[in-house]
């Protein structure tokens, strides 16, 4: 934007002028549907009756509208001497009253569905009805044997996958799990050829010591050798040396120690072949943790095979992501805060037989994603399981696993070498086992095992036991007061199997699977491409299963007892296998989750890292980047609500956080309601038992009735309600919508940047194949029922598409869609295979006529048009569709955040300045017509300000200051094109100088007056008692007001300068205002009088400052009272505090 308008902003106070439209009446009053709620921890069992009514009380009385409430084990702060376990009568009894409370006060109360915060889980729930995983055992024999003692048992142990135990989880509990198995099928196939060669090699560390092969040979992931932790430029490895040259065609790596948070490590490094042992050539990436805190650590890699003599596994420094956001082992929730000095292997094998590439993932015993980017390379027949060969003896089978069966005989090479060598018919006695998921962080009397999330059945049982008792005690409360289950963020790990898993398959893909089960053990069946393909389908049966039969069976239980949902479902960067859009469609309220800790003010608008090819990148540079993470997790949720035509999107807000002031929370709470959320849930609220400050707490930012600012929350929480209320009506303007593939999991990247990312000034939302199969074309827009619309769709760089989604395609073209993405190859699933490839592709080339996107990148079909490789930018201009939001950069860093929403009679825009200094710009809108009119939340007042129409836009003169927000509103008429106003300068200012008055409260350290002949921050103050203060203290001063300073059409205004970090002004003994945001301005006029005027500021800071002091004195010495720990994610530091001014008169 080059053309400067030369009008300036007037402040106006435009309500009441003339008749209110309900969207004026309800900004400036808003319901108590746009309210904030917060989340309200139970902690550690220290529950009183008489905190529940306090704490609702304040709650109530700051405008919070409700609450959802936990019973969890961590945190601290306040111990109660009798405490109220999970599930007792008392316990039912202080729900009750929380109940009755909350009717009282007219709060909404939610309950979250089991103890802690993940997710469906509880004591009641049995081994059979809890989470469970495909496991099996393989049983060689010679043709014409019979096998005279049973066959091996499968693993028994709770854990994500064969063998490996389940380790600890954040919060969550480390109480061990009995051994559990159940039989599913037993199968025989012919063994291929390639499996039959087995041979044991000579194992060296980098150091040249010998290392005892059985450890890693031995098909037992708790068995390990330990290596040093490499250091830069110092790699370190093993060394294979097989007595003759080896054929290779896969390899198995399993790293970690399980007993750690979060039980998995996987190292960067490489594969490396020579045939002298002294020239290696690589073979293989050895991706690293890459993009998930929580991948498994056992991985296999395929490959074309390759003969020689000597392998090498080489491990470099790089992260390995077993904590939240620390390489190397180091920080982050729970975690070791030095890099530790060695590792462990538990598992080391190159195999001689196929394995499908990265079987373990694919076979979702862990989440990853790009899995177009995973093939298997094409094997030769010599290596695979052929289908018809496999045989279902299941019936042969008796109840002590002795198997009454003779094997056929063939002609086939029989291996006489180490584990080849028993013939050449292998058995698999493939059964269930628990993963040992639990659920918490929850306290010993309330945690069970998590509840199978793929059977309707167990989840009902759960949700029974769970529900009745609170339902009973509650009585008519129950549907009343108490209004919505919340499922909080899925943190039970992967679950790949249930016991209805067959039937429910052959259900929804309609092919019988069983065939293509040691698929799941890593064989390749058929081929590669045919093996590959049944994962695929494999993946969108666990994502339906667990939408069906979990979170929407979760909603329609509540509904039936008149109760709603909230749900996170599954959450921020969860290790899932699902559907995510159709996992939050099925709560009635979506949520997302956006932290405290994110650098919003530097970073929000940085390039993400993270190279494409997640296969042969380095270690993910991104993967402890939340931020990322949580845009993907917000917008994921925002998306859902749109096109699903959810009216409220919900979030955990200001997660991991400490005591934070007002303002540092509504700048980053801007942010996300700039993304799509419309509904703030404080994490957290934690229940205060006693008064005792600084209260209780649990992990994130602190907001309670015993914080510091408590009594001072209203002004803030007014703010967020009337934000709230605009940006939960209407719908969402977006130009884009990007289509997630049907690729499982299907979720918004955050592994890796948003390919063919949208332009600056256009806005977008995400959809599924559900959503997709709803779309029609009106005067060539995309819309939905929920009342969305788009000007074009956006395909993932995929090269597969079922024939289903190919004909909607299809028909979206004809009807005059604009489609953008590559044209499709084939079908990515086994149904129908191989002639539904011949189809796709026909059907392809038929959408996609002459463009190649190499050469030509656009060609018509029907009244619509596809693009294949071209820029989004240009394909925009073509349609001659200009930026909704566009602005002129008064600095390089200038930017601004922006949401715009429509209802029938108008248009608004939610902006945000993005950065910590004023700004005054031009802000183009897509908005002709209407006169724009400036909203503030904060107030409820409205400005009018100067504006231009042509050419379909609406330019407006702004100004910002520093992270200011406000809405630009588009509702009234405009009569004329232009309007100038005139702007209110400062027409005189008096800085005021001299000595302040400063008194503290009694008992909390401080002395009871000081004076200051500057104003400065306490933490700089000589005293010690000052600089550790905590709390309010009031700054007094007399000032003299002159005559020609109240003067008529003038007013006279108090600008504090600098706050830390909440001022509430009082003049000649009137309280005028609670300031908790820059600018800290207050008009005086009102008030102020010639002469001398008492001029009084109360500053309030957080508890940081005491809190550090107090760790300097021994304990009878200490102010504070905690008990049990303070959550602050380290050790307090005080913060810079009180009226750091300058303090100036304004006349206006």
């Amino acid at each position: 934007m080059k053309k400067t308008l030369l009008f300036v902003v007037l402040v106006v106070a435009t309500f009441g002028s003339m008749a209110q439209t309900t969207l004026q009446k309800n900004f400036q009053n808003p319901p108590k549907s746009a309210k904030p709620v917060v989340w309200w921890h139970w902690v550690g069992s220290n529950v009183t009756r008489e905190g529940i009514t306090k704490d609702l009380e304040w709650m109530q009385r700051v405008g919070i509208g409700g609450f959802q409430a936990f019973d969890v084990s961590i945190g601290g702060g306040q111990t109660v001497e009798k405490k109220v376990k999970f599930m007792t009568p008392e316990w039912l009894e202080l729900i009750k009253h929380t109940a009755a409370e909350a009717d009282r006060l007219g709060l909404e109360m939610t309950m979250v569905t089991a103890a802690g915060w993940s997710e469906t889980g509880g004591t009641w729930v049995k081994p059979l009805e809890a989470m469970k995983k495909i496991v099996w055992s393989r049983t060689q024999l010679r043709g014409g044997e019979k096998l005279s003692s049973p066959l091996p048992l499968p693993p028994t142990v709770a854990g994500p996958i064969r063998n490996l135990p389940k380790g600890a989880s954040f919060g969550g509990s480390n109480s061990k799990s009995e051994p559990f198995y159940q039989d599913q099928i037993v199968l025989a196939y012919k063994t291929p050829e390639a499996e039959l060669t087995v041979a044991t090699p000579k194992i060296t560390n980098h150091k040249g010591e010998n290392v005892t092969p059985d450890a890693l040979l031995d098909d037992d992931l708790t068995s390990k050798i330990t290596l040093e932790t490499p250091k830069q430029d110092e790699p370190v490895y093993l060394q294979f040396e097989y007595e003759k040259p080896f054929t290779a065609r896969s390899f198995s790596l399993a790293l970690g120690d399980p007993a750690r948070f979060p039980s998995r490590t996987m190292r960067a490094g490489y594969v490396q072949f020579s045939e002298d042992g002294k020239n290696y050539k690589t073979l293989l990436a050895l991706p690293g943790p890459q993009h998930d805190i929580r991948a498994l650590p056992v991985r296999t890699f395929s490959f074309p095979e390759v003969t020689a003599k000597y392998f090498r596994v080489v491990f470099v420094k790089g992260a390995t992501m077993t904590t939240v956001g620390g390489p190397d082992d180091v920080g982050g929730f729970g975690g070791p805060t030095t890099a530790p000095k060695s590792f462990d292997i538990t598992e080391a094998i190159f195999y001689s037989g196929a394995r499908v590439h990265r079987w373990e993932d694919k076979a979702a015993f862990a989440p990853m994603f790009a899995f177009e980017s995973l093939k298997t390379p094409n094997t030769g027949q010599n290596t695979v399981i052929k289908g018809d060969e496999i045989i279902d003896i299941t019936s042969f089978m008796k109840p002590d696993g002795t198997l009454d069966w003779t094997a056929p005989s063939y002609n086939s090479p029989i291996g006489t070498e180490r584990r080849a060598g028993q013939g050449a018919w292998t058995i698999l006695r493939i059964g269930q086992s628990l993963t040992g998921a639990k659920n918490g962080p929850a306290m010993p009397e309330a945690t069970g095992y998590e509840v199978d999330k793929f059977n309707k059945t167990h989840l009902l049982s759960h949700l029974n036991q769970w529900s009745n008792p609170i339902a009973e005690a509650m009585g008519p409360l129950y549907g009343k007061s108490m209004k919505y289950f919340l499922v909080d963020s899925y943190e039970a790990d992967a679950q790949n199997w249930t016991e209805t898993m067959l039937p429910e398959f052959k259900k929804r893909r309609g092919y019988d699977p069983t065939k293509y089960l040691p698929v799941l053990a890593g064989f390749v069946v058929e081929s590669a491409e045919v093996s590959d393909r049944f994962l695929w389908d494999f993946r969108l049966t666990i994502a339906e299963l667990l939408v069906d039969n979990h979170y929407a069976a979760i909603t329609e239980y509540a509904h039936q007892k008149g109760i709603k949902t909230y749900g996170e479902v599954a959450g921020i960067s969860m290790p899932i296998i699902e559907d995510a859009l159709r996992n939050k469609a099925s709560v009635d309220i979506p949520m997302g989750e956006f932290g405290m800790t994110q650098g919003l003010g530097s970073g929000a608008d940085k390039e993400w890292t993270s190279p494409a090819d997640l296969e042969l990148q380095k270690p993910y540079a991104g993967a402890s980047d939340r931020l990322h993470a949580h845009q993907s997790d917000v917008r994921e949720a925002a998306s859902a609500g749109h096109i699903y035509g959810k009216k409220v999107v919900a979030a955990e807000a200001w997660t991991g956080g400490g005591y934070e002031a007002p303002a540092a929370l509504k700048f980053i709470g801007d942010y996300w309601l700039t993304q799509g959320i419309n509904q703030v849930i404080f994490h957290t609220s934690a229940h205060q038992p006693l008064d005792t400050k600084p209260g209780n707490t649990m992990v994130g930012t602190h907001f309670n009735r015993n914080i510091t600012w408590a009594e001072q929350a209203k002004p803030f929480v007014d703010y967020l309600t009337r934000t709230q209320y605009l940006l939960q009506e209407g719908r969402f303007v977006a130009d884009i919508a990007y289509y997630l593939g049907e690729d499982i999991p299907a979720a918004v990247p955050y592994w890796e940047k948003l390919r063919n990312e949208a332009p600056a000034g256009y806005d977008y939302d995400f959809v599924n194949t559900e959503i997709l199969q709803r779309f029609e074309v009106e005067n060539g827009e995309l819309v939905l029922p929920s009342g969305m619309r788009y000007k074009l769709l956006v395909l993932p760089e995929r090269t597969t598409m079922t024939p289903q989604v190919l004909a909607k395609i299809e028909e979206l073209l004809k009807k005059g869609a604009i489609i953008v993405g590559p044209k499709p190859e084939k079908s990515p699933s086994l149904v129908g295979y191989p002639a539904v490839d011949n189809e796709v592709a026909t059907k392809a080339t038929e959408l996609w006529g002459m463009a190649d996107g190499k050469f030509i990148f656009q060609s018509p079909y029907g009244k619509g048009k596809v693009f294949w490789n071209a820029p989004l930018q240009g394909i925009l201009g073509q349609l001659n569709l200009k930026k909704d939001v566009d602005y002129t950069l008064p600095h390089t860093n200038t930017r601004l955040s922006w949401m715009h929403r429509k209802t029938s009679e108008a248009d608004y825009y939610f902006v945000l300045n993005m950065r910590n200094q004023a700004e005054d710009m031009e802000v183009v809108f897509r908005v002709a017509g209407k006169v724009p009119e400036l909203w503030r939340a904060d107030k409820g007042v409205a400005e009018a300000v100067a504006y231009k129409i042509e050419n379909g836009l609406t330019t407006v003169k702004l100004h910002f200051d520093p992270q200011e927000s406000y809405f630009i509103v588009f509702e009234k008429n405009a009569s004329q094109n232009e309007m100038a106003v005139s702007e209110r300068k400062v027409k005189d200012s008096q800085r005021i100088m001299g000595n302040w008055t400063l008194s503290f409260p009694e008992n909390w350290g401080a002395p009871a007056q000081v004076t200051l002949p500057e104003l400065t921050s306490w933490t700089n103050h000589p005293d010690e008692g000052v600089q550790f203060f905590s709390g309010t203290a009031t700054y007094t001063k007399e000032i003299d007001i002159k005559k020609a300073q109240l003067a008529p059409n003038s007013s006279l205004w108090l600008d504090l300068g600098e706050v830390k970090d909440i001022a509430e002004v009082r003049l000649n003994g009137v309280v005028l205002d609670t300031l908790w945001k820059a600018p800290y301005r207050v008009n005086l006029s009102s008030v102020a009088k010639v002469g001398k005027n008492k001029l009084e500021i109360r500053v309030t800071n957080q508890w940081d400052n005491r809190l550090a002091g107090d760790a300097k004195l021994p304990a009878d010495k200490k102010l504070l009272k905690v008990s049990g720990g303070i959550r602050l994610g380290g050790a307090p530091k005080p913060k810079t505090s009180g009226l750091l001014g300058p303090v100036v008169l304004e006349v206006r």
